[in-house]
């Protein structure tokens, strides 16, 4: 499969490319000075004076002076350059920290799950690559192009034929694939050349930006400053995390000195040494994004003692994870936090001073965090039976609910990766929520009026939050709230039900496997469409894996829930010939009345999870295929035609013909 398919993901996740103003010789001095070049413009004169490809006559690389109407007659032409550079640089003292291989010919696939051996049909071609020098890291280890070696990434074009963002999607797709295969990188530069210019490209957790592009003819020292940036500065230039080190299958991930210890008791101590904590090769959980928090977990050993290491990305400005975790210590089915570290370094930082176009700014400033958590199995997935993971699930939502009765907090980012398992938790503590770096405190969130925030994994957003979301002209759908989650957590076990096939599974298969649910995570219009169908319709469109087998009828019983919300949310969003446009009801409410229906309504979600599981306990399921149907139809619990009601259910709930119509218009 080609990586053409990435593009549209990836446009609708980086969102406009932001234009540098800095000259490109500022951008890349920059970076050798901080990979240990020093006063780069003399290195580089020295380099050119030595360097017989460039004519100083002419003021070009000769063998550049030509006419060229496609690609591939430039590829040999660039290697030799490259090559010509590298024999001149000068490296007495300094070990090449780079090599510069050809990958235009060949295809290099895409490792979803490194370390696991999962197969993938997916793949991409960079014209270039840089590895890591076998004398840098591992004089063992074979010079093999994979994306988990990869330093940087160019392509080569024809003036005829750049597009500056269409270039930078097609960089993108290689270096989403780097951060998913390099865990801890921090960021990534990446080059377009053509026969006369240059353009940078640099992709963090905060989206891309671009140089403008400059004439490499003109500007010859910029071909040797790109080039010894690509082959001679070290790991913290170029992105590479230097607190984390992969040597013999292993990770040694170290929280540096300062970093807070939570004791038994719930006090915090400041630690006076860096804790270094050693890990398996395999990542628990790694995001398949470039732009966001980055999320990725290890089971780690600091010592004699287990855990769960988070490393993520903050939004400066949001409420602190960490703080949220120590306020919510003790309570069943949240995560239990044992040291933490925030802000080690920011994206604003990294990104160094820059000036950017009128009017372009840094979309969303970072900072990077890691938390230490008490050691769990892995997802919701790693339950050894259907009923085990019912049960975690189940235990997961009267957490969510803990949290937000007994400390006000709403988590706003349930997905299948943030319910996680833990066997030896006991009752009530078999499903774990963790990821509480969008939680929000609901005595401020419900005051902010009508206006929706786009919050939480899009796949996982409820319908409400994908509908105008962020709309300059917001509707009055009113702040995130407890059916959102809800909905969340239905989506997350859907999600689960259609796609995994057997117990204690370490790795979700990923939605864009699935015809229907790839949708999810594509545009936010993609999304709430497909959810529309699954919630509205008067059958349930999904069919569960074998090993779930019966669960159409919990699925059915849940979506059935959220039939109110989803007719409330569709008056306002459906325009009418009404002389005002509705409201949510919620919005009406005060602080105790939303209390008050978000306790009827976890009484009712959890009360049909509960229900299932005993009929599933006695194997009778309520699900049954009318003869020809190829979509399921779940008998519910207590009749075929129950409807759970949620406490929103103050306006008519639509026939089952008026539905059908309005799917079909």
């Amino acid at each position: 499969m080609s990586s053409v398919c990435l593009k549209p993901r990836l446009r609708a996740e980086l969102g406009p490319f932001v234009e540098r103003e800095d000259d490109v010789m500022c951008i890349l001095g920059q970076r050798l000075a901080e990979g240990g070049i020093q006063e780069p413009t003399e290195f580089a004169k020295v380099v050119l004076s030595q360097c017989g490809a460039y004519s100083a006559e002419n003021r070009c690389w000769t063998v550049l002076d030509g006419a060229f109407a496609a690609e591939p007659p430039l590829y040999p032409i660039f290697g030799r350059i490259f090559a010509e550079i590298r024999a001149h640089l000068p490296s007495r003292g300094r070990l090449f920290q780079g090599e510069m291989k050809a990958a235009y010919d060949r295809y290099m696939f895409h490792d979803l799950s490194p370390g696991k051996d999962v197969e993938t049909d997916l793949k991409s071609s960079p014209d270039f690559i840089t590895l890591a020098h076998v004398d840098h890291r591992d004089s063992d280890r074979e010079l093999n192009l994979a994306y988990r070696h990869a330093r940087q990434v160019l392509d080569i074009k024809v003036d005829s034929n750049i597009s500056c963002e269409e270039d930078g999607l097609q960089l993108a797709v290689y270096c989403r694939q780097i951060f998913i295969e390099q865990p801890t990188r921090r960021f990534v530069l990446s080059f377009i050349f053509t026969q006369t210019r240059l353009r940078v490209y640099g992709f963090d957790r905060s989206g891309c930006w671009h140089s403008q592009p400059i004439n490499f003819h003109e500007h010859p020292l910029v071909l040797i400053y790109a080039t010894a940036f690509l082959l001679l500065t070290h790991d913290n230039a170029i992105g590479l995390d230097q607190h984390s080190v992969y040597e013999a299958g292993r990770w040694s991930l170290t929280l540096p000195a300062g970093c807070h210890i939570i004791d038994d008791s719930g006090k915090s101590s400041e630690s006076s040494e860096p804790l270094v904590a050693q890990s398996g090769a395999i990542p628990l959980l790694r995001r398949h994004t470039i732009r966001g928090r980055g999320t990725t977990c290890w089971h780690f050993v600091i010592g004699d003692k287990q855990g769960l290491l988070k490393v993520y990305w903050r939004a400066v400005g949001r409420p602190s994870e960490a703080a949220a975790l120590v306020k919510a210590r003790g309570i069943k089915g949240v995560g239990r936090l044992l040291a933490y570290c925030e802000d080690i370094e920011k994206v604003s930082d990294l990104r160094g001073p820059a000036n950017f176009g009128a009017g372009e700014t840094l979309t969303t400033d970072r900072t990077r965090c890691q938390l230490v958590l008490e050691p769990y199995e892995g997802p919701l997935t790693m339950a050894p039976t259907p009923r085990a993971l019912l049960v975690a699930f189940r235990d997961a939502v009267q957490g969510h609910r803990n949290l937000l009765f007994d400390y006000h907090i709403l988590h706003r980012d349930i997905s299948v990766h943030n319910i996680m398992f833990d066997s030896a938790g006991g009752e009530g503590n078999a499903g774990r929520l963790i990821d509480l770096d969008l939680a929000a405190d609901v005595g401020e969130l419900w005051c902010k009026g009508r206006r929706t925030e786009a919050n939480g994994t899009r796949a996982y957003r409820s319908y409400k939050i994908l509908c105008h979301a962020n709309d300059p002209d917001p509707l009055p759908l009113g702040p995130h709230d407890h059916m959102d989650d809800l909905e969340s957590f239905f989506y997350a076990l859907c999600h689960i039900s259609v796609m995994v096939e057997g117990p204690s599974t370490p790795d979700i298969p990923h939605l864009d496997k699935h015809t229907m649910l790839a949708d999810w995570e594509l545009t936010d219009r993609n999304a709430a469409v497909t959810k529309l169908l699954i919630l509205q319709q008067p059958y349930l469109h999904l069919i569960c894996t074998e090993y779930f087998a019966g669960f159409e009828g919990l699925l059915d019983d849940l979506r059935r829930f959220f039939w109110p919300r989803i007719t409330n949310v569709e008056a306002v969003v459906v325009p009418t010939r009404a002389p005002e446009r509705p409201v949510m009801p919620s919005l009406e409410w005060s602080m105790e009345e939303r209390l008050e229906h978000a306790e009827e309504d976890y009484d009712r979600f959890i009360g049909i999870v509960s229900d299932f599981i005993k009929r599933y306990e006695l194997g009778a399921t309520g699900s049954a295929s009318p003869s020809g149907a190829t979509a399921s139809v779940a008998v519910t619990v207590g009749g075929a035609n129950k409807r759970p009601r949620s406490s929103e259910a103050n306006v008519s709930i639509r026939g089952e013909d008026s539905l059908r119509k309005k799917t079909k218009s």
